[in-house]
């Protein structure tokens, strides 16, 4: 889950909604918004401490009745790296209101612009201003992060003076839609958009254009006791970091891992997420003057990862990734014909013994640290375990899909790997593929190899032309509705550690290539 300030990192700023009725705004209130503030600041320090950078503060805050809402202005804010480099954030202005429920607060939030970034050195690095800005949220205090919220921002523009480019970025928005349907447990969308994102040189050569993009993470089940237990963990580790003096001790080592643990319990149930670019054109003006391409053309590219199950235990890591519609200019000609235009895969690692391994981790570490001389017996241990963890719970790995596509070829597949202790390679699985193309594959190919005038080229496809002939030996061939040729193959590893494409063994395949 996304923190306060780190949703002011990246420019999440607070417009507040409007109530029909609220508590009163008083000395009272004023106290407890000061504390809730103080306290997620001091927070704020001891993250930055514990990665090695710092999270500096100049003044208090201050909290002010102001007629029907309370005025807060937030200290003057400075983040410093472990490299020494510095953004002078500066004093962010909050307007809140009492929200319909008690612990809940609406508010408004003004970000400082510009944002001024300074190298160790003193000199100024980056500059970020922001045109226009306006954000409303509902605060819930319990989970110290806002579940509602409607924010949009204008005319970004970021100068990079070291690397003298210019980026700019004429609308971003960012929605969060969080439903307590427990009392303290969330679960929802949060969105973003943004639109036509431009880079462009000191001399104006545009480097990168996106016309736009857009991101959605749902979250299951995120408890605000899950969060607490994380924050005093991070707390604990903090005040570790602060009296250590560079001396991990063992009890820091634990402490570590525990912040680890908690950090996985505040994902509640997990989540799912998808990042998506559109109509990306990519300047190459370095390649001018040489055979490479000088723009890198995308109609779409997109990036999805899901962690899911944590309270049933049976946790599934999902990964996709993919791209259409990839140009190059001037189109290199080893990429003509077969290089991928199109290319996208989704995988899933499925039925994962979440809580025994986080066990089987742990308690590897505590046979480590109380006794030195046993920490690689420990981890051989662990390691001798894991599989037959793995095979108990029936894990595996899931080619959902994966599809390549050029000008000439195409090929799908799918398929599972499962852990089994029983089979010699460890597992068991099988890969589904179909090819089209195939044959006007190895027709360049073979010409590549005795026509080719580049020597590179030459040597790899005369090694490459034999393999393909190979491979469609093996293949079944068959023809799809409309009359095309294609090849289907069947690729396994069974009980014995054999692995097979068809009818044909890997090895024997292997061998024949070398």
């Amino acid at each position: 889950m996304i923190r306060f300030f780190n949703v002011f990192s990246t420019f999440a700023l607070i417009i507040a909604l409007s109530s029909p009725a609220q508590a009163a705004v008083d000395a009272q209130g004023a106290q407890k918004l000061k504390t809730l503030f103080k306290n997620m600041i001091e927070r704020q320090k001891d993250a930055s401490t514990i990665s090695g950078s710092e999270f500096r503060t100049t003044g208090d805050v201050i909290v002010e009745p102001a007629g029907n809402y309370y005025a807060v202005t937030l200290p003057n804010i400075t983040t410093v790296d472990e490299k020494g480099s510095r953004a002078e954030l500066g004093m962010i202005a909050i307007n809140a209101i009492p929200g319909d429920e008690d612990g809940q607060w609406k508010m408004s939030v003004a970000w400082p612009s510009p944002v001024t970034f300074i190298n160790k050195e003193g000199k100024p690095e980056m500059k970020i201003d922001i045109g226009a800005q306006r954000m409303a949220g509902l605060f819930d205090e319990s989970m110290e992060n806002f579940t509602k919220l409607d924010a949009a921002y204008q005319n970004i523009r970021i100068e990079h003076y070291e690397k003298d480019n210019i980026v700019t970025i004429p609308k971003i928005t960012l929605k969060y839609n969080l439903e307590e349907k427990q009392p303290g447990v969330f679960s929802g969308p949060m969105t973003g958009t943004a639109e036509k994102i431009k880079i462009n040189d000191g001399a104006q050569n545009e480097l990168l254009f996106i016309e736009n993009g857009n991101f959605k993470i749902d979250v299951a089940e995120i408890t605000a006791a899950d969060n607490k237990a994380m924050q005093e963990e991070f707390e604990d580790l903090a005040d570790r970091a602060k009296d250590s003096n560079g001396n991990i001790s063992a009890d820091d080592k634990k402490a570590v891992f525990s912040v680890m643990a908690k950090t996985f319990e505040s994902l509640g149930n997990g989540f799912t997420s998808q990042y998506n670019l559109n109509g990306i054109r990519l300047g190459m003006p370095e390649n001018k003057g040489t055979n490479g391409p000088t723009k890198v053309e995308l109609s779409k590219v997109g990036f999805g990862f899901d962690m899911q199950g944590f309270r049933e235990n049976n946790v599934t890591l999902s990964l996709r990734m993919g791209y259409e519609g990839l140009q190059m200019t001037p189109e290199p000609p080893s990429f003509q014909d077969v290089g991928p235009q199109t290319m996208s895969f989704d995988l899933s690692l499925k039925d994962i013994p979440f809580q025994e391994l986080s066990d089987l981790a742990e308690n590897s570490l505590e046979t480590s640290l109380q006794n030195p001389a046993a920490a690689q017996m420990a981890k051989v241990q662990a390691m001798m375990a894991l599989p037959q963890l793995l095979t108990a719970s029936g894990t595996n790995l899931t080619i959902n899909s994966a599809t390549f596509k050029s000008k000439i070829a195409q090929a799908e597949l799918s398929g599972k790997i499962k852990a089994d202790t029983t089979a010699v390679s460890g597992g068991t699985g099988f890969i589904n593929a179909t090819m089209y193309g195939l044959d006007e594959l190895m027709s360049i190919a073979q010409k590549a190899a005795i026509e080719s005038k580049d020597k590179e080229e030459k040597t790899n496809m005369a090694k490459i032309f034999p393999a393909l002939v190979l491979l469609r030996g093996t293949a079944e061939q068959d023809k799809d509705e409309s009359g095309k040729t294609f090849y289907k193959f069947r690729m396994t590893l069974d009980e014995e550690g054999q692995a097979m494409i068809n009818s044909t063994e890997l090895n024997a395949l292997k061998k024949a290539v070398e």
